[in-house]
């Protein structure tokens, strides 16, 4: 590319746009990223002791993500991006056509690791056989486009070398591979909205107040922030692809994908931020300290605490719509793969242990025989304030093993639950 005339070309110092921003960009969102998995791999290993497939899909994302951002930042250290192609010498410019080939093939890992971490969450929501086929669909198609758009940027010439070699120019095969890189931000905004659209009937049907799916829709719209940035990535690359000073133009699609990598990563990590600050830091989301202690002993903590035959406690109440909207909105956010097919939980109850003549409790405590109990109770029978005696204190619920509560109802005088 000949430069303007009467410009003193300098090849070996070149000025440079755009460094400072990259830098800047890149630095801030990689600790933010780095914040959110610490925060997600946190909850999941020591708050809900489980590690699951898509722990480790969102880990292989944010490790593509930074190598991606690492070799763009070679590009700037190099002075091969962000520079006008008439200050480019031919074996800088052969060095920028490399990264920028190997850079969107690493990329394409990381965009369907990170989808493939939201479908591997979105199949615990709904048991529904219909939803989880839906899921599966998603996956293919988020994890299918990531690969075909990988193995179409590889093969784009031939032989493979002229994609970076410009002396081979006059005798290489190549695809069109501007349109590749457009396809490219096509799909990402194609399958970004089907992320964000195909949780929401579930949301929307869950039984909680307006304010808490009004919460839930705003967490997705949070996450659909990637939408906008590969809609922004694929207007500032249009221009760019049919630009004869390529060097110069590509800085603005660079500080993008590196923008966009950083928040899939962070967005990956979201259904875990309510339970963390639960336990880490419950004044923060309003809600008490002792709710926090553990997420089924403190969810059962929140009710009254009542068992058949025992006495000198408080009398059972049923609970408020504000509990049971907050425990929709856990119910949603921390399912797990054995999670029964329930959207709000209503109340909770205690059962009459046949065997034993005496109440057992969820907690995982028993109550001393009472002689006023009887040997069965069917709903509707008996009142859970008509006996009197003792029941065990609630201090051993933190040590007491979780049992997981299957089904509950409640009615004003009924209540019930199964185990």
């Amino acid at each position: 590319m000949p430069p303007p005339p009467g410009y003193v070309v300098n090849f070996a110092d070149p000025p440079q746009e755009g460094v400072t921003v990259m830098w800047t960009v890149c630095i801030v969102e990689n600790i933010l990223a780095v914040l959110f998995l610490a925060q997600r791999f946190y909850t999941k290993i020591f708050i809900v002791r489980k590690f699951q497939v898509e722990d480790a899909t969102v880990l292989l994302a944010w490790l593509s993500s930074v190598a991606t951002q690492g070799h763009l930042l070679h590009l700037y250290y190099l002075k091969a991006v962000g520079v006008h192609a008439f200050e480019m010498p031919i074996q800088r410019y052969i060095v920028f056509s490399k990264i920028i080939f190997s850079a969107p093939l690493i990329y394409t890992v990381t965009v369907g690791a990170a989808k493939a971490t939201l479908c591997l969450f979105y199949r615990r929501i709904n048991p529904a056989q219909s939803f989880q086929i839906g899921v599966w669909v998603l996956m293919f198609i988020c994890v299918g486009s990531s690969a075909a758009v990988c193995l179409s940027l590889l093969f784009a010439c031939r032989p493979i070398s002229a994609s970076w070699d410009p002396l081979q120019a006059g005798t290489a095969t190549c695809l069109d591979r501007p349109a590749i890189y457009v396809a490219t931000a096509a799909i990402g905004v194609l399958t970004d909205v089907m992320l964000l659209a195909f949780p929401l009937p579930t949301v929307l049907n869950l039984k909680i107040k307006t304010r808490q799916k009004v919460a839930l829709v705003g967490l997705f719209a949070l996450g659909s922030i990637t939408m906008i940035t590969s809609i922004v990535r694929l207007f500032i690359l249009l221009p760019s692809l049919t630009s004869t000073d390529q060097t110069y133009a590509l800085r603005s699609g660079t500080l993008w994908i590196c923008i966009e990598s950083n928040l899939l990563i962070m967005c990956c990590c979201l259904p875990t931020l309510r339970q963390f600050f639960r336990t880490v830091a419950p004044s923060l989301i309003g809600e008490s300290k002792g709710a926090s202690t553990a997420d089924s002993a403190g969810q059962l903590k929140s009710y009254a605490l009542r068992t058949w035959g025992g006495s000198g406690g408080p009398p059972a109440r049923k609970p408020s719509k504000r509990r049971a909207s907050k425990q929709g909105l856990d119910t949603f956010m921390m399912l797990d793969d054995d999670e029964p097919d329930k959207t709000s939980l209503e109340g909770i109850g205690w059962r009459q242990d046949a065997r034993f003549g005496a109440s057992t409790d969820i907690r995982g405590g028993r109550d001393s025989r009472d002689k006023g109990c009887p040997n069965s109770v069917e709903d509707g029978d008996v009142d859970a304030g008509e006996f009197s005696g003792d029941f065990e204190s609630d201090r051993d619920i933190i040590t007491s093993t979780t049992v997981r509560v299957e089904s509950i109802r409640i009615d004003r005088n009924k209540t019930g639950i199964a185990l």
